[in-house]
This record gives C-alpha cells, sequence and structure tokens, in this order.
C-alpha cells in the first residue's frame, strides 16, 4: 500500500489527526470502534509520548499517540509501515515499558491497564502463532531466556490491526470496518456505515496534506532518507574497502604458510634427486680411485707373487741344468764314455761337446 493510496499512515499526519487535541472526537471514535465495547470513552487526554528508559543499556522510546482515557486506561497507539524481524517483540517491548512507567503511579488498590493498538501495514508471519483472530489479547513479553516469551498480564492488552489481511478476513463490525477503510485507503465512498468523525478525519487529513508543514515535513523525511542511504552506501564502501584489506592480508599470510610448505615438498623431492645425481657422480669417481689403487696394490702383489714363484721355478730349472753340466764336465775330464755321460745327466751330446769348448 503506497503513502499516497494512504496518506493518513504517514507518522506526521497520523499525528495530526489523531494526537494533537484533548476530548479529540475523531480519537475517540476511532478508540471506541476498534476497542469494540471493552472500554466505553467519552474523554481522552494527549500524554508526552515519550518513555524514558528503563535501564542504563535501553533507550527512550518515542510513541506514535500515546493518551489516557476518563477511566485512567492508558492508550498508545502505533503505525509500523513495512516489515521487520523484530516486530513481535518491538511491540511487547512499547507495551511493558508503558505499564513500568505508569503503574508507578498506581497506588496498592488500583491496577493501572494499558492498551496498545498497532496499524500494521505489512504482513506478520509470526502470527499464525495466535491464530487468525486480529486481536493478540492479554500477552505480555518475557525474557528470551524463558521457555515462553508471552505470558498473560492482566495490565496489558495488545491489538495489532493488519491491513493487509483485508476486510473480508477480519469479519469485522460496520463501525471498525469503516474506520479500517479509512486507514486503508482516502476514498471513502465505499464505507459500510456513516460516521461524522470519519468525515471529519478525511478532512483533516486534506487540509493537512496541503499545508505548507507538511510538505516541509516530507522534504526533510526525504533528505533524511537520502543523508541514510548516502551513510548507508559508505559504509557499505567502506566495509568492502576494509574486508578487501583484511582479505588480501590474510590471503598472504595463508599463500606464505602455503607456500613454505609447498616449498620444502618441492625442495626436498629436488634436493633428493640432486643428492642422488651428485651422490652417483662422486661415489664412481672414489670408486675409480679406489679400485685403481686397490687393483694397482693387488696387481703388485700379485705380480711379486707370481715373479717369485716364475723365478724360484726358473733358477732351479738353471740351477739344475748347471748341475747336470758341471757333473758332465767332470765325467769328461775322467774320460767317461759321452753316451754314458748324456744317459746319467739327461743331457743332449751336443750340449755335453758343448762343454769342452
Amino acid at each position: 500500500m503506497s503513502e499516497e493510496e494512504s496518506p493518513i499512515l504517514n507518522d506526521y499526519v497520523f499525528k495530526q489527526v489523531f494526537g494533537q487535541e484533548d476530548d479529540n472526537p475523531i480519537l475517540i471514535s476511532f478508540l471506541n470502534a476498534m476497542l469494540d465495547g471493552d472500554i466505553n470513552i467519552k474523554h481522552v487526554t494527549i500524554l508526552n509520548s515519550e518513555i524514558p528508559r528503563l535501564s542504563e543499556m535501553g533507550r527512550t522510546i518515542l510513541l506514535d499517540v500515546q493518551a489516557q482515557t476518563d477511566d485512567g486506561t492508558y492508550i498508545d497507539i502505533e503505525v509500523q509501515n513495512g516489515y521487520r524481524e523484530d516486530l513481535i517483540d518491538r511491540m511487547f517491548i512499547y507495551g511493558t515499558n508503558m505499564v513500568n512507567k505508569y503503574s508507578e503511579k498506581a497506588t496498592r488498590f488500583d491496577s493501572t491497564m494499558c492498551i496498545a493498538i498497532w496499524i500494521l501495514n505489512c504482513r506478520v508471519k509470526e502470527f499464525n502463532h495466535f491464530g487468525n483472530d486480529p486481536i493478540i489479547g492479554e500477552f505480555v513479553f518475557r525474557s528470551k531466556l524463558d521457555s515462553s516469551k508471552y505470558l498473560p498480564l492482566k495490565e496489558l492488552k495488545i491489538y495489532p490491526i493488519e491491513l493487509n489481511k483485508g476486510l473480508d478476513v477480519l469479519n469485522l463490525s460496520p463501525k471498525k470496518q469503516t474506520w479500517i477503510n479509512f486507514l486503508m485507503t482516502s476514498d471513502n465512498s465505499s464505507n459500510p456505515v456513516e460516521i461524522k468523525e470519519v468525515h471529519e478525519a478525511y478532512d483533516k487529513v486534506k487540509v493537512t496534506t496541503a499545508s505548507k508543514k507538511y510538505k516541509t515535513y516530507m522534504e526533510a523525511v526525504e533528505k533524511a532518507e537520502k543523508l541514510r542511504l548516502q551513510e548507508l552506501l559508505s559504509a557499505k564502501e567502506e566495509a568492502i574497502k576494509q574486508g578487501l584489506q583484511k582479505g588480501i592480508k590474510q590471503g598472504k599470510k595463508e599463500g606464505k604458510r602455503e607456500g613454505l610448505k609447498q616449498g620444502k615438498k618441492e625442495g626436498k623431492r629436488e634436493g633428493l634427486k640432486q643428492g642422488k645425481e651428485e651422490g652417483i657422480k662422486q661415489g664412481k669417481e672414489e670408486g675409480l680411485k679406489q679400485g685403481k689403487e686397490e687393483g694397482l696394490k693387488q696387481g703388485k702383489e700379485e705380480g711379486l707373487k707370481q715373479g717369485k714363484e716364475e723365478g724360484l721355478k726358473q733358477g732351479k730349472e738353471e740351477g739344475m741344468k748347471q748341475g747336470k753340466e758341471e757333473m758332465a764336465r767332470i765325467l769328461l775330464q775322467s774320460g767317461v764314455d759321452i753316451n754314458i755321460i748324456s744317459q746319467s745327466s739327461g743331457l743332449t751330446i751336443e750340449e755335453i761337446k758343448s762343454l769342452t769348448k
């Protein structure tokens, strides 16, 4: 529902129509229709709409319209354009803060009754918990630590009016339907019953929206919204910038850690490869050197051994030959027949004859 279709839901217009004067007949008619006989209101007093904070951590609450009836009941009327996640909690926090504020004035013989009427220009999915009845009834907000957030409290009644449900779903009385039709559209031709105060409310809306103050208010609202969007955009850009810087820093840190890990792994693999190649080369060189030295040593030893063996053999053979020749020479000098000498020495006749030369 657009603001043009329902200007009454504008905060400034709503306050001008309902919250500017005591005994306002428009407000009295609206409340009697909405409360549907719960109480019979004849007089209302407009109150300061500020609810002071309850603690240092809390904040001051500014209500849309707050009034007190002739029987002492305190009434808060709130307009909510658009759904928000904390809407249910917000409704009960506002209500209980109002009870806390005015219960201090009550005596021990009295009880303070507070009524909160919430005009909701949105669909509230959480209301399914309470059924389809447009009135939640007597409930109060409790700590989120408790198993049940909402418990009965006789001092507080909350009346949510969901405009987006449509008039057919709500099954309302004619007076209530006429007032809700006023909240939903600027066209008063389809009202089920004639209510003088509704016509007066339509006229007041027209006068208010045509005023210079309203135009100034809307310009201020538009300017504030633009400023809010600019601040939101600046905050978003700053968040992106900070996030990018943090991301780069974190990325460098993680990249360095991953690089060191991977570098160590690849370095170890490359080191093993190079070490193996250098080890093979060095081992081959040292093996050749050691083999050569050991080969020379072993060759020398084996050469000496073989030379010694061959020398002994050769010396023995030569010594035996020389002994045979010396014996043959003595036998020749003794006049022994050369054939007998050859047979006894093993020398040939030619070798024996050469001894005489």
